[in-house]
């Protein structure tokens, strides 16, 4: 039961944010594989183009699965437009 509750739950949570076309993984994101999301990777996130400076930590120019986890944190699944699209 609780692994169908979690099930439905992810699926509603997601809906948003797939619905708008954003990707919001960081697996659906990384379009090249490599590991890390580059500035033009982030491109397909209006949230995190808008917030790429605050979340590169080291300042490489890509974010890693760490700095992504940022994002994800401040950026619930379903709410992961920016500010200027929802509005």
């Amino acid at each position: 039961m609780k692994n169908h509750l979690l099930i439905i739950t992810s699926i509603a949570a997601f809906s948003g944010a797939a619905v708008a076309g954003q990707q919001t993984s960081f697996e659906g994101l990384d379009a090249d594989t490599n590991g890390y999301i580059s500035q033009q990777e982030a491109m397909a996130n209006d949230a995190l183009t808008t917030q790429w400076g605050a979340l590169d930590a080291n300042s490489d120019n890509q974010l890693d699965q760490s700095e992504f986890s940022a994002f994800e944190i401040e950026n619930p699944a379903g709410s992961m437009e920016s500010p200027e699209a929802v509005e």
